[in-house]
């Protein structure tokens, strides 16, 4: 407080996985400038949470690495897809900005291929329908701890591997150009 005394407060400071496990956090504090990362549970852009923050306890901004005024045009592709009833699949470059909490230089860009997983309309129409009938309406957004079959780990396999190749290869072949040297 502002007599010095300390305070106890709870702050969230990651989310359960769900942003942190992108990857692109310890990409991007190594100024890693090529980027793929693949989300499997987009709930957490959305309120209630601040903007720039995945989690409703986090302070506004504190996961924030890119330019927020970049964003609204990152959103309305994500948006788009979820109306098509399809995964978003989003190249683009973005001005990568300072975060101090995370250990993030910024002032330069990051070429990001974005895989934000939505049920498709596309793949359950590529499968036989009695696949289709076994799967929960919202697949492939299943929580891990939902998949107990060997059928479910299968089909998300296979929703994995279709999106690859419909999608994802292309965007990254695009991304890295003449690149010949890529670091794993």
């Amino acid at each position: 407080d502002e007599k010095s005394v300390p305070v106890t407060y709870e702050e969230a400071v990651g989310d359960a996985g769900v942003y942190d496990d992108l990857g692109h956090i310890p990409l991007l504090r190594r100024g890693i400038s090529y980027v793929l990362a693949a989300f499997g549970q987009p709930g957490c852009l959305t309120p209630p949470n601040a903007a720039g923050a995945s989690n409703p306890k986090m302070k506004a901004g504190s996961l924030t690495v890119f330019e927020p005024s970049e964003f609204p045009s990152f959103w309305s592709q994500v948006q788009s897809a979820m109306e098509a009833n399809e995964s978003a699949v989003i190249r683009g470059r973005y001005t990568v900005v300072d975060n101090q909490v995370l250990g993030i230089k910024g002032g330069w860009k990051a070429d990001v291929v974005w895989v934000i997983i939505f049920p498709s309309k596309t793949f359950r129409e590529s499968i036989p329908a009695q696949t289709s009938k076994l799967l929960p309406t919202y697949f492939p957004n299943d929580f891990a701890s939902e998949m107990k079959t060997r059928f479910e780990m299968s089909v998300a396999s296979q929703y994995a591997s279709w999106l690859m190749h419909r999608s994802v290869a292309e965007e990254i072949s695009e991304m890295l150009g003449d690149v010949k040297e890529v670091i794993i």
